[in-house]
Formats: structure tokens, C-alpha cells, sequence
């Protein structure tokens, strides 16, 4: 999911302070802000800036929900067609995604009603990843490769333009299950849950596959990913938790809610060629953990 421009446009500003010698390419790193425990978690989602986080687990046909700020449990939505749940993803507009085999769901948030299915173009199975990100649906069946597909419920045109390859292939890696796109200024990349570890890592990916960056928090079995424009968030099924993490570029938080005055007055000086400078800088270089 994507981040909001303001928080993109201050954290870039502040990112220009960490990226000195200007040849080093940008680190990404993931750090544990919070953890809630909860039996058995697997799917997530979660819109931009929202305090409520949906979830299923492997104990119930239901979606869950969760207060990320107080912990608190929010109830449960219905699934009046008793559709199979796993990996989760959210629309724009709030519409809660699943999959199973070729079918994608759109439910309503509140009653759980389905508002509407479409195809997938290729049996996706049980799912273990799953986001939805400008008009385009990212799926990943249970240990294999990523899939991306354009919404074909959307009017035409309407969806966002695709860069990368399609589909991501499993091998040499035994798969995938959660993948989650995060787009930041000048740069866009993957972070999927990489199944050829145990325990699973978290790996960074460019939207053509290859691995930019890996890297291991502790953990039992990671599965979902949801992304809120400020924390990952990662539901660790056999560890009974869903960790809410940091995710930074060089040491620096890729969103910022409320600009510093100090930090205002630095993108003042800067104008436009600075900014343009660490746009440069992230676009023509890697990403790393």
C-alpha cells in the first residue's frame, strides 16, 4: 500500500542528513515496534493511517479486528457466505480482499456481504500472501511464486501502469507466503515473507524479483504482511502474534506524521534540486538490508 505524499516528501528530507557518502546505496531495516498476541493469526490488512487492523486465523472462518494503538479487540465481521479466508488484502475505499483458487472476494468491512467476485487468471489455490495496491491485486499461493494481475472489475484504464516482472518465480527459493508493495520517492520494491528459511525471513525484492536486501526477526512461521503507510505489520502463526514493525531507510522512518519546524525550515533551504537530489539517489540505487 502506498504511503501518504506529504509523509514521502518530509521523510525524503530528512533521509538527505544519512545519505552521505552519496555513493552508498540506501538501507533498508525492519526493527519491532510492537507486538500483539493472538492465537494463531494469518491473514492482515490494513488501510493507510487507519488504527484498525483486520485479520483471520487459523482457528475460525471469521475476520477479526484489532485497535493497533490500544491492542484492544474490535468484534469480529461476519462471513455470511462462509467463503474460505487466509491472506487478506484492502481497497481504497475499504472493501476487504481475499482469495481462494480462482476467485478473488470483495466484502463489505461492517456486515462482511460480498459486493462483488472477479477472476483470477490463474488458480492462486490457498492463498498465503495477498495485497491490493493501485488497482492491482498481488497474490502468492501457499509456498510459491507472486502474482500480479490488473483488477478487471475496475473501468478500463483505471488501474496504475505495472512495472516489473510477472510472475515472480519461486525458484531458487522455495517460495513465498506475504508480500506486501511499498512504494517510497523515486523508489518501489517488495517485502514478501521468503519460505526458504527456517525460521522465514523477510526479504526485499524489486518489482522485477531480484533480491535486494534479506533479513531475520525472530520469529515461529511468518505468513500475511499488511503495510499502513507507516509500519509493516507481520502475523507469525506458530508464534500466536502479529508484530507491528519499522520500516526505515537509513536509519530514518519511511513516514513522519508531523514535520518538525527544524525539518520545514531544511526543506526550505533546500527547494526543489535537493529534493530532486534524493529522488536521484534512491531511484539509481539499490535497496539493501
Amino acid at each position: 500500500m502506498r504511503q501518504s505524499i506529504l509523509g514521502s516528501a518530509i521523510s525524503a528530507v530528512v533521509l538527505l542528513a544519512t545519505v552521505v557518502p552519496a555513493s552508498a546505496a540506501p538501507v533498508v531495516t525492519l526493527t519491532t515496534q510492537q507486538t500483539y498476541n493472538i492465537s494463531q493469526p494469518f491473514g492482515l490488512a490494513i488501510a493507510p493511517n487507519s488504527n484498525v487492523l483486520y485479520y483471520t486465523t487459523f482457528s475460525d472462518n471469521l475476520i477479526h479486528k484489532l485497535n493497533t494503538i490500544t491492542g484492544a479487540n474490535l468484534g469480529t465481521i461476519p462471513n455470511p457466505s462462509n467463503v474460505p479466508l487466509s491472506a487478506l488484502g484492502i481497497t481504497p475505499t475499504g472493501q476487504i480482499v481475499s482469495a481462494s483458487g480462482t476467485t478473488v472476494f470483495f466484502r463489505d468491512p461492517v456486515t462482511g456481504a460480498l459486493i462483488r467476485t472477479v477472476t483470477s487468471p490463474v488458480n492462486l489455490g490457498f492463498v498465503d500472501g495477498l495485497d491490493y495496491d493501485n488497482g492491482q491485486i498481488y497474490a502468492s499461493p501457499d509456498v510459491g511464486p507472486l502474482y500480479r494481475f490488473t483488477d478487471p472489475g475496475l473501468p478500463s484504464g483505471s488501474a496504475g501502469v505495472f512495472v516489473g516482472t510477472n510472475p515472480i518465480p519461486a525458484s531458487p527459493m522455495s517460495g513465498y507466503s506475504g508480500i506486501e508493495r511499498i512504494d517510497v520517492p523515486g523508489a518501489s520494491f517488495y517485502i514478501v515473507v521468503n519460505d526458504n528459511f527456517n525460521p522465514r525471513h523477510l526479504t526485499i525484492l524489486d518489482l522485477n524479483g531480484a533480491t535486494l536486501g534479506d533479513t531475520i526477526l525472530a520469529n515461529s512461521r511468518f505468513e500475511d504482511l499488511a503495510f499502513d503507510g507507516k509500519s509493516l505489520f507481520a502475523a507469525d502463526l506458530v508464534g500466536g502474534r502479529i508484530q507491528r514493525l519499522d520500516v526505515q531507510v537509513d536509519g530514518v522512518s519511511i513516514f513522519q506524521p508531523t514535520p518538525e519546524p527544524a525539518t520545514l525550515a531544511v526543506f526550505g533551504l533546500m527547494g526543489a534540486a535537493g529534493f530532486g537530489y534524493v529522488r536521484r539517489r534512491l531511484k539509481g540505487a539499490p535497496v539493501a538490508v
